[in-house]
């Protein structure tokens, strides 16, 4: 929601969208509100600005992403994991989607259907895939019973189903692992969500495609490794509102240098109570964790925060 002098988008420690939370909530400072009004024709109804929802808060600690729903404890990628992210105070809630053979986005993590459903017990084989699996087949897979007889009998979700689950109040943060753009923008569009959710991608050259075809959605690179000049220069080129890294590949200079340059920052996926308290020392807007729950509790005990607010960005 925050523009650039290089895109209009982005604002020094801003980004349209999740820097509209950590700016346009939080900081009230006059140049944000100037660039808020700068691009109101393209951005109405953001979430982050809701103080309902995140109030004052974002300016002592990261927000809490529930990783494929609340997944410690419940089947990843299931209504009730999401339900229970909610229930534990997430403020986003993560997952994964594949596209269904008639073109419909649904939860699924890995690239096959084996370790989190009974594919292969119902069709006597492995390596059950998941890109073009058919409705009617993931519609009568049991994707809760590998997590332990309490779940069994918990069903493989459509994206229309996980939004209509956690409803017009909670985030989702959409990661597609394999699909069009279209079917996906498509429903957040019929939903009234284009400008509320988020989406991000492994896949950079789709996030690219989905940029090109819609420009209102927030966007997240994800990504691991070193990140040098050349990573850089690919990550302003894609025109990304957010970069979503793994947790390891992060310290202070290099969170310090994503967030000089505009983007929101967030670390994947960490339940360690230590790490979180050090990258949230470094000035990491958000933590992607499988105990969300847990993660809530520390930060209302007073640890997981900021030692440096967000208003010095």
């Amino acid at each position: 929601m925050i523009p650039s002098t290089k895109s209009a988008r982005r604002l020094h420690g801003g980004v349209r969208g999740f820097a509209g939370a950590l700016a346009c909530i939080v900081l009230a400072l006059a140049t944000v509100a100037g660039a808020c009004a700068q691009v109101e024709s393209r951005r109405r109804g953001d979430p982050w600005r809701d103080e309902a929802r995140f109030g004052i808060a974002l300016a002592a600690r990261p927000l809490v992403v529930a990783h494929r729903g609340s997944s410690g404890n419940w089947p990843e990628n299931t209504v009730p994991a999401l339900l229970a992210g909610v229930r534990e105070g997430a403020d986003l809630h993560e997952f994964d989607t594949f596209e269904s053979a008639e073109g419909v986005p649904y939860l699924m993590h890995d690239r096959t259907l084996d370790r989190t459903t009974d594919a292969d017990e119902r069709l006597g084989r492995a390596a059950v895939a998941a890109t073009g699996a058919e409705l009617e087949f993931l519609g009568v897979l049991d994707a809760g019973a590998w997590k332990g007889p309490p779940h069994r009998g918990v069903r493989v979700p459509t994206l229309e189903e996980a939004l209509n689950a956690l409803g017009p109040g909670q985030t989702a943060m959409i990661e597609r692992k394999d699909g069009r753009p279209e079917p996906i923008l498509a429903l957040l569009d019929r939903m009234g969500r284009m400008e509320f959710d988020v989406l991000q991608s492994f896949d950079w050259a789709w996030l690219a495609e989905v940029r090109a075809l819609e420009p209102r959605v927030q966007l997240g690179a994800l990504g691991s490794g070193p990140i040098d000049a050349q990573v850089l220069a690919k990550l302003e080129a894609l025109d990304v509102d957010f970069v979503h890294w793994k947790h390891s590949d992060l310290d202070a200079r290099v969170v310090g240098e994503l967030r000089a340059r505009g983007w929101v920052v967030g670390a994947y996926t960490i339940d360690d109570p230590t790490r979180q308290t050090e990258l949230a020392a470094m000035g990491v807007d958000f933590l992607t964790t499988n105990e969300p729950g847990a993660l809530v509790a520390r930060q209302g005990a007073g640890s997981v925060l900021r030692s440096t607010p967000a208003s010095a960005r």
